[in-house]
């Protein structure tokens, strides 16, 4: 009786160890959706992030890239829900139902500063005013980084550069949606509107004369080089600069460890936005010189331009404090701090 006590009591030991030794070794595995293009900059840091994922959780997460997009840009959040993939990073133009501060960062002419040191204050300003309101995570995802790209210009496909508002008025434009082509409709300017990845489809054809809103290196990527005449562009006076979310399904997120999940906090966050906007900065000035080598003339964006799309984008800062003071937030609280963000880093 004694001897079969002990072999069981043995016997239940030896499966609580497989047991756990089974659990530290259970991996969990995120599939990646990246909807722009394979010489976009954005794939370096962000699969140099996912093989960190698998260094920091010692293997017991790892990330992997699908080979193409398995959804459309406006749609990588519903793909991740729909259980397509578990991870993307999505254009919060497309996200005002789901969170609406990140409207803010999108304000024409509010950054000035370049892509990393805007990406670094974003995290920042989120973290102290924004992360308290959960809007993404009662959407279904958990957010890991927030970062900015470089920020909108104007393109010109004629022989008439863009350096005003009645050259706006000119032509019919192509504008990145979200800001620039709200600000254009407030200003009265005929255009078409849709995300980066979907420019060669007008400007190839020839169906528009000009473009709005996108960076050096987007109206490269995206098919507009042999477009392109002339760029009318300033580091510091952007229409916009867009803004993006990276983000993890809760179910796959809360699947992970809380050791895992700290790793990987620490390695996401602020260090992810930092290591994207410098990867954005650098193959802005890639494209930058491309676009002189190319023969494309370049124009800087006057005081005076600024001002006339300025005036005409204030109905977007009216609506912007509304929507703040209706979630229970001071409107120019968080704009006044990443301002001040943006000045810090550049010393």
């Amino acid at each position: 009786m004694y001897l079969r006590a002990k072999f069981a009591a043995v016997f239940a030991a030896g499966i609580a160890t497989a047991l756990v030794s089974s659990n530290a070794f259970a991996q969990t595995k995120i599939l990646v959706s990246i909807f722009v293009p394979p010489q976009h900059f954005i794939h370096k840091p962000y699969k140099a992030w996912g093989a960190e994922v698998g260094k920091v959780t010692n293997g017991r997460v790892l990330v992997s890239f699908l080979p193409a997009s398995a959804a459309p840009p406006p749609r990588q959040i519903s793909g991740a829900l729909a259980g397509q993939f578990d991870s993307a990073f999505m254009f919060n133009g497309f996200n005002a139902k789901r969170a609406a501060w990140p409207a803010m960062f999108m304000l024409p002419y509010l950054l000035e500063g370049n892509a990393e040191q805007g990406s670094v204050a974003m995290w920042r300003t989120y973290q102290k005013f924004f992360a308290k309101l959960g809007q993404f995570k009662k959407a279904g995802i958990t957010s890991l980084s927030y970062f900015q790209f470089p920020g909108g210009h104007f393109f010109s496909g004629n022989d008439t550069p863009i350096r005003s508002l009645a050259d706006l008025k000119s032509r019919k434009m192509w504008a990145l949606a979200g800001t620039p082509t709200k600000v254009l409709k407030l200003a009265g300017v005929d255009h078409v509107a849709g995300p980066a990845a979907r420019l060669s489809g007008f400007v190839q054809t020839n169906v528009v004369q000009g473009v709005a809103g996108i960076s050096q290196d987007a109206i490269i990527t995206f098919g507009g080089l042999a477009f392109t005449n002339s760029a009318t562009v300033n580091p510091n006076a952007r229409l916009v600069v867009p803004n993006f979310i990276l983000f993890l399904t809760n179910k796959k997120w809360e699947g992970i460890g809380a050791a895992d999940k700290a790793a990987i906090r620490d390695i996401s966050g602020e260090k992810l936005s930092r290591a994207v906007g410098l990867a954005a900065d650098q193959a802005e000035e890639r494209r930058r010189q491309q676009l002189i080598k190319k023969g494309v003339k370049m124009y800087v964006t006057s005081d005076a331009f600024k001002q006339e799309l300025l005036s005409a984008g204030q109905p977007l800062f009216a609506a912007w404090k509304k929507k703040a003071t209706s979630l229970g937030i001071d409107p120019q609280a968080p704009i006044d701090y990443y301002k001040a963000q943006v000045k810090a880093l550049q010393k």
